[in-house]
């Protein structure tokens, strides 16, 4: 089945795999997303209309289920 990141809390969204890169969001504690790819510590997700999204992969962040 497909994978998914759920939030732990409130955590920024931004248009690329790291901070440097702007929010364009901010998830809901337990929030879920479908998980695209994971690549240096960060989570690529569908969300919204965004052409590109990343949450961070730190485990006190995000966790993957499914």
């Amino acid at each position: 089945g497909k994978a998914y990141v759920r939030a732990k809390g409130t955590v920024h969204i931004r248009s690329g795999p790291g901070t440097r890169y702007r929010r364009i969001g901010t998830s809901g504690k337990g929030e879920t997303f479908p998980l695209i790819e994971t690549r240096d510590g960060w989570h690529r997700i569908e969300y919204r209309d965004a052409p590109e999204a990343w949450i961070s992969a730190k485990a006190k962040y995000t966790e993957v289920i499914g």
